[in-house]
Parts: structure tokens; sequence; C-alpha cells
């Protein structure tokens, strides 16, 4: 069978679908269940993303996720997003999956970024090569090509990776709490990293100076996040009053419909043909549109007038109903929630229009300078963000109506709220009324980490 009737046939396995597969699909997506939108992809890589779901039993959302995780990568700094001519808007994405042990979140991304890790391992490979036998000062003025990391603390990133790979980067843990917890690992400073990495979902300049008048400026960062959690951690991510400034609002948060362990068909694989498509493209968006230097002006994705129309009025839709809510740290919440996917839905867009021109690419065409971002495609891009959105507030209200300390934290703010002494508070938890200078501290860092659990939150009405 050639490819184009093995694609076309996949294409129309809808019209074998029974009546009763197609209402159930239809009534999930008409319910009140806030299903990811996985028919916003350019239609001929739904083939892929179908198997993945429907025989692999990985959840829409994990899917989803993965995929614009693996553009958003895949292209880097070398296209922005412009909504008057003359601003950028980076395609940096952090994301999240929340499900249980062996629900296929690893499973998700090893499937999406099966091409970009195999660019690494090439890369991998070529250190290899390089370093073989050199001493460690020959060694460190070697290029450290990368597209993917697991582990880098901060001033690896910024000396050796960043300056030398400015299409940018993907952090990938399989815990994303691997990355939460290490944020100022490596300084006294509070907030230190977390500015950094505000920067770099921003695709801010970064610039340093080191001894002896070394400096160092890299002119955009882009780093992409991707982790799982389970959902009994939730909570962790939300500590340091991380939800109240808005840093974990800009992951997008990926939750399955149901929480289950998944079931693959035994043996199954996906169809080489299948696969072949998504591999072509995202090695087509990492090779053939290269950015050897971080201050080049980058390809643009112009959002039209129409599109601008249907953004302002999603997003006005949105403020009536934040506006309504009586409770005002909840309604600081949402609007905090609203702000970050105004500019995610604007870096959707750009990414479904980019990947729309691959997928349609002919063998000799190329990357033009300036994409337009129709009304069409911020429509589907829309969709998505407001899965996210939906996803959010699911998530922050988990969170905030769940015991999120724990036992020892709990008893520690009920003898706060009850007025006993510090002295008391040592003996009760240190076992040592003495030790009042060691409860005092860990008094104060508990009611920085866990502030509502010690009645410190006072906007409620």
């Amino acid at each position: 069978m050639g490819f184009n009737e093995f694609f076309n046939k996949s294409k129309s396995e809808v019209s074998t679908a029974s009546t009763e597969d197609i209402q159930a699909e239809l009534q999930k997506r008409q319910g009140p269940e806030n299903l990811f939108p996985l028919d916003i992809f350019h239609p001929n890589i739904k083939p892929f993303i179908n198997e993945l779901h429907t025989k692999y039993d990985i959840p829409r959302a994990y899917v989803g996720l993965s995929m614009l995780v693996a553009y958003s990568t895949a292209i880097g700094t070398a296209y922005s997003v412009t909504r008057n001519g003359s601003d950028r808007m980076t395609l940096c994405i952090w994301g999240c999956m929340n499900g249980i042990s062996s629900s296929g979140k690893s499973f998700a991304l090893d499937m999406c970024l099966k091409p970009l890790n195999d660019v690494q391992n090439d890369f991998d490979e070529q250190w290899s090569q390089d370093t073989s036998g050199i001493t460690d000062e020959r060694r460190q003025g070697l290029k450290l090509s990368t597209v993917i990391y697991r582990d880098a603390h901060i001033p690896t990133l910024i000396r050796y990776i960043m300056p030398v790979n400015p299409k940018g980067v993907l952090k990938e843990s399989d815990e994303i709490l691997e990355w939460i917890n290490g944020l100022n690992s490596l300084g006294k400073k509070e907030s230190t990293d977390e500015q950094f990495w505000l920067s770099a979902w921003n695709g801010r300049k970064y610039s340093a100076v080191r001894a002896a008048n070394n400096k160092i400026n890299i002119p955009k960062i882009f780093t992409n996040v991707i982790g799982g959690i389970q959902p009994k951690l939730l909570y962790k991510l939300f500590k340091n009053e991380r939800g109240d400034s808005g840093f974990i609002f800009r992951v997008l948060f990926a939750s399955p419909e149901q929480f289950k362990i998944a079931r693959p068909v035994p043996g199954y694989d996906i169809p080489h043909e299948y696969k072949g498509i998504h591999d072509q493209v995202l090695k087509r968006l990492y090779n053939e549109l290269p950015v050897n230097d971080g201050y080049d002006d980058p390809k643009i994705c112009a959002v039209t007038k129409e599109a601008t129309n249907l953004m302002v009025k999603w997003e006005d839709e949105k403020v009536d109903k934040i506006n309504a809510i009586k409770d005002v740290n909840e309604m600081n919440i949402h609007s905090g929630i609203l702000g970050k996917m105004k500019e995610y839905a604007y870096r959707f867009a750009g990414i479904l229009a980019i990947t729309d021109f691959a997928y349609n690419m002919k063998h000799l065409d190329y990357f033009p300078s300036e994409l337009k971002i129709t009304a069409d495609l911020m429509r589907r891009a829309l969709r998505a963000a407001d899965y996210f959105y939906k996803s959010a507030v699911d998530i922050y209200e988990i969170v905030d109506n769940s015991v999120t300390a724990p036992m020892d934290i709990m008893v520690m703010a009920n003898l706060f709220k009850t007025g006993s002494s510090i002295s008391r508070m040592a003996e009760v938890l240190l076992k040592d009324k003495n030790k009042k200078s060691t409860m005092h501290r860990q008094l104060q860092k508990a009611i920085k980490e866990y502030p509502k659990v010690f009645g410190a939150d006072n906007n409620k009405n």
C-alpha cells in the first residue's frame, strides 16, 4: 500500500466508526468535562495523535501539551509573534502533566519528543568523539550543542549552554518538582533563580558581569520546561507564594479526563508512516529554521485584524466573568491566570501558523520571513487557551480546598492560632522547650510557605 493510499485510508476511519462511538465522542466534547481539543492540530498529524490517544491510551491533554512543547522547542527563537509590527513575543512554553504513576505522562513525552531526542543523541555522540582524550581546558572551549537537557544549574546554562544555542533549549524532567525544588539551590538570595526563569519565559535579554571584567550577554533567553507531577504533590508547586505571585501560572497544566493507569493495546506499534510524518516535520522545523546568532531578528507571525478582534472578544468575556467574582483573592487568581493564558493564546497561534506551513511545505519551499495569524488560527489557539485556563483554575481550587500542609505544619499552625508560646511549640514539636530560636525560624518559614494554613489570608470578604 502506497503512502497516499495509507494516509487517506487513515483519515477516513471516522466513517467506519460505530454510531455509538461517534455519539460518545460528541457527548464528551459537548459535556462538562474539560477536554483538550486535539483537533486544533494540522490534519496530517491527526492520525499519529489519534494512535497515541486510542491505541496507547494516553490522555488527550498529555498528547496535546507534549505536541505543543515539541513544536515550540523545534522552532525556538526562529519565529516570534507580533501584534502591532514592533513588539516581539516568544513562543516559549512551560508545561506540567498532572497524573498518577503509569498514566502515560512519560510515554507521551517519549513519543512526541523522539525526533528532537534523536537530534540530541547526535549532538551527544559528536561530543563524545570531540572530547575523547583531550584536556579539561580544551573541552571547555568546545561548543556544547544542546536541544534537550535534563539537569543543569543556572550558572551552567548561562556560561556554557545558552550562548552557543541561541535557538533555545528544553528542560525535560520526569518530575517537575525537580525543577521547582532546584530554584535558588545554589544561592542565598530569595528569588534569584525565579527572576532568571521569568526572563526566560518572556524571552528577555540576560547580561551579567563576572570576575576579570568577563561579561556575559544572552540576547534572548529561551528555555522550555516540561515534566509531570502526582496529584498529591500539587500543593508543593504553590509554596513560597508562587500562586499569588503568578509564577506557577506560567506553567500549563494538563490533567486527564480520568485518573487511571494507561492500558495500551498489547504489542501494538504506531505505523511507520504516521511516525515518519511527525519525525519529518519536527526535524524540518529544527534544521531548516537555524538561529546562528541571538542578535538576529526572528521571522515573525503577524496577528491580523480579524484575529485581534477574536482575541478581544475572548478576553472581554473572561473579564466580565472575573469581575463578577465576589471573593477578592479568587478574583486575583483568575485575573493572573487570564493574563498568562492571553499571552499563551498568541504563542499557540504562532505555533499553529508555523506548523501548518511546515506540514503543507513542498520539497523546495522555504520558511517565509512573515506568516499571518488568521482568524481561523486564532480560533484554534483560543480553544487551547480555554482548556489551559480551566485547567489552571481547577488545579488552584484543588490545592486551595485541600489540606496542603504536612501534619507537623498543621499542628504548628493550630498552636500558633491558639496563642501558644514559642517555648510551648518547641516542647510539642521539637521535644525541647529550650529550642526557641530553632522553633522561631521554623515558624517563620512555615508561615511564608503555608500562609493560608496559618490564617494569613485576610482578603476574604
